[in-house]
């Protein structure tokens, strides 16, 4: 009789323990004082710096050209806070500017 083929089987590794987010509230470390904020379930909002005006019309040109102004001397020329706060492509702040508009 012929011996029979038996394919070789790789050795079983241990299982593998399923990995935890390491940007988990629960698993972060952080400096004494400092808490990871709110999660995203919580129902407070979060707001940064000054609240952006909320208009109950869309804004005409005037008076979107005047935002861009006010907004970028009271940024410090952070163009790219300006653009953010007001929703429009950073190059559409530069074309302003470059025209003039701004």
């Amino acid at each position: 009789p012929t011996p029979s083929y038996q394919p070789e089987t790789a050795p079983q590794s241990p299982p593998v323990p399923a990995r935890q987010n390491p940007l988990a509230p629960e698993t972060l470390t952080l400096p004494n004082g400092m808490s990871p904020g709110p999660s995203r379930q919580s129902t407070t909002p979060i707001t940064f710096g000054s609240p952006s005006p909320q208009p109950t019309r869309p804004l005409n040109k005037k008076e979107r050209f005047a935002l861009a102004r006010r907004l970028i001397e009271e940024s410090g020329e952070d163009l790219t806070w300006v653009c953010a706060q007001m929703g429009i492509h950073p190059t559409t702040l530069y074309r302003w500017r470059k025209e003039g508009k701004v």
